[in-house]
């Protein structure tokens, strides 16, 4: 009864992770991370381009994109050709500069200083970008305390203490000691003194079709098919594999965006960035 009563435990906890997640990606679903990852390239490409009109020698684009803090939902990759693309924009203009005469260049450079000068960005928009990256944020927080319950779930079902081999085992050997050390030895009895015990296999079916030999197999019977019904229970108390295999497609972050993947393969490139500078 313990066992069962675990089992129906474990079975009522798949359901819950199972509706978790389901809720969580639906979640992650209604996170606008396209909408997040554009406004946060309008804000970071406004301070690039003015910033590279004022440096005198460019700086590796991946140094752009860290002191800039794109989105790190944006793939990486995406953004240094963008950072590259500005950069030979930038490059080219000057070379056109250079061969302007000097009233051109004059205008040329006014001109610049006018798109120094933005208008203030709007704060409602900053606010706004503000306000969805923490949701997004503290979805991220959720998925992950989420993810950490569930790989234990698993690997403690997978362990499945309630339908263990020894049980299985067990019951097998206690099949075969109840034959050897039970049913053998008292299919000999009664036996007088002047009679010998003959193992052949000559005496076994005169043995078995005697009123001894039916009792003895009645009892063999049922106890047999009371061993088996418990192994059958015992392993029917195991969570089906396809539905922890099922649910185990969640147990990592990135499994309920692709936009999460995309970060943390941004961080993990980062990382290895400046441990090679180190």
């Amino acid at each position: 009864m313990g066992a069962q009563a675990s089992f129906s435990g474990r079975k009522d906890r798949l359901v819950e992770f199972q509706l978790r997640t389901k809720r969580l990606l639906d979640e992650a679903r209604n996170c606008y991370f396209s909408w997040y990852n554009d406004r946060r390239w309008e804000m970071a490409y406004d301070t690039l381009e003015s910033t590279l009109e004022r440096e005198k020698e460019f700086k590796p684009s991946e140094i752009y994109y860290f002191e800039f803090n794109y989105s790190p939902f944006q793939p990486k990759d995406d953004v240094l050709k963008a950072i590259e693309r500005t950069i030979a924009r930038e490059k080219a203009r000057r070379k056109a500069d250079a061969r302007r005469s000097p009233l051109e260049s004059s205008i040329r450079e006014q001109a610049a200083l006018g798109r120094l000068i933005r208008p203030k960005q709007d704060t409602s928009i900053s606010a706004s970008v503000e306000s969805e990256r923490e949701k997004i944020d503290l979805l991220e927080i959720k998925i992950r305390d989420h993810c950490r319950a569930l790989e234990f779930f698993i690997r403690e079902s997978r362990r499945n203490p309630e339908a263990s081999r020894l049980v299985t085992g067990s019951a097998f050997g206690a099949i075969i000691l109840f034959f050897v050390g039970v049913i053998w030895p008292l299919s000999f009895l009664p036996i007088r003194q002047d009679e010998s015990v003959s193992l052949s296999i000559y005496a076994f079916f005169p043995t078995l079709l005697s009123l001894k030999g039916v009792i003895l197999s009645a009892v063999s019977m049922i106890f047999v098919v009371g061993f088996a019904l418990f192994v059958r229970i015992n392993n029917s108390l195991r969570l089906q594999e396809k539905s922890l295999a099922d649910i185990g497609k969640y147990d990592q972050v990135e499994s309920y965006s692709e936009y999460f993947r995309i970060k943390k393969d941004n961080i993990a490139w980062w990382s290895e960035r400046e441990k090679a500078e180190e």
